[in-house]
């Protein structure tokens, strides 16, 4: 989440779309931020990573 609340939305596209493809390049994954999202997470950041992950 630590991303998710410092860096800017073309950022946590770039980092979230380099995360799938070293941890996940055949599929088959989950993102989220845990159990919640906390109150000093952008929305447009949280929006952007769910954007970039259902690519």
């Amino acid at each position: 989440m630590d991303y998710l609340s410092r860096l800017g939305p073309d950022e946590v596209r770039g980092y979230v779309r380099k995360l799938i493809e070293d941890c996940a390049p055949g599929g088959r994954f989950a993102v989220g931020t845990g159990n919640s999202v906390a109150n000093y997470i952008p929305l447009e950041n949280y929006l952007t990573m769910l954007d970039e992950a259902l690519k």
